[in-house]
């Protein structure tokens, strides 16, 4: 049993992405806190809605505005990809692009 709550984990735990000894440690936890049983369920909530979105390619536009903003230098930088990925590591970011995302496809009812 953890002596600590696990939210740090939920969202690998919903993913299959921890060690089995791990997740077994994580399943336990989750039975006996209701704290962290609510965390995991509104991560496993995200996961089906997410999964549910269509796949779309953003357009390049898009990406360069968000470049720019994210170079602070009021210029675009090169190495696109690398950006992108970073700016997905940032929960505020993610947030904001899904939000984006959402607005642009017309998926009005996620919220």
């Amino acid at each position: 049993m953890f002596a600590k709550h696990v939210s740090r984990l939920t969202s690998a735990y919903c993913h299959d992405e921890l060690s089995s000894r791990q997740s077994q440690r994580v399943a336990e936890h989750l039975i006996t806190c209701q704290r962290c049983r609510g965390e995991f369920e509104e991560v496993r909530f995200g996961a089906q809605l997410a999964a549910q979105l269509p796949l779309i390619e953003a357009p390049e536009s898009l990406w360069r505005g968000i470049e720019i903003v994210l170079d602070g230098n009021g210029r675009a930088t090169t190495g696109g990809a690398r950006r992108r990925a970073g700016f997905f590591m940032r929960p505020s970011f993610a947030m904001a692009a899904m939000a984006l995302i959402v607005l642009v496809t017309g998926f009005g009812w996620f919220w």
